[in-house]
């Protein structure tokens, strides 16, 4: 995801991004705006019956 946290990251080695999305099916960073919805399910009452499971948003980079 792009951050201020990973944007240092790209400062102090470029390429960081790119070696970072080709892990990924859909092969870009997220931006923060794509993680919102996920995080406000989450933290809303339409996700009252979600305990304990893993719910991940990566872009695919487990399937790489």
């Amino acid at each position: 995801m792009k951050s201020e946290l990973t944007e240092g990251a790209e400062r102090m080695a470029p390429g960081f991004y790119d070696r970072a999305a080709s892990a990924t099916s859909l092969k870009r960073v997220a931006e923060t705006a794509e993680i919102i919805g996920p995080v406000l399910y989450l933290a809303s009452d339409l996700s009252s019956f979600v305990t304990g499971d893993d719910i991940v948003v990566a872009g695919g980079m487990s399937r790489g």
